[in-house]
């Protein structure tokens, strides 16, 4: 009997919390309350019997991960050409042609 009155305060308490969250979002239904679930709900196994350092540790891996994975994939799309030393270069050969038309024509 116990198991169940903490089974049904736990699901009361998980209801609420989706409520609340659903009202911080913006109203009812749709796609917020779908949020509100899924960031309720969504648990790791064996994540809570962790100790508290190596969650710490676990998120900041996975977070590190992230960054720079999308580090990484931004510089790679980013510098297919590096249109910017081309246009420098363009710019020094074409001064460097003036400067030598210049000393031929004095």
């Amino acid at each position: 009997m116990d198991q169940q009155q903490s089974a049904q305060r736990r699901r009361r308490r998980r209801r609420q919390a989706i409520e609340s969250i659903v009202l911080k979002f913006g109203g009812g239904g749709g796609p917020d309350l779908v949020i509100a679930v899924c960031f309720v709900e969504i648990r790791m196994a064996g994540f809570r019997s962790l100790a508290p350092k190596t969650r710490n540790l676990v998120v900041a891996g996975g977070l590190s991960a992230f960054v720079l994975g999308v580090y990484y994939y931004t510089m790679r799309a980013v510098g297919g050409t590096d249109e910017l030393q081309v246009a420098i270069d363009k710019f020094e050969e074409m001064k460097k042609k003036d400067a030598g038309n210049s000393n031929a024509g004095s």
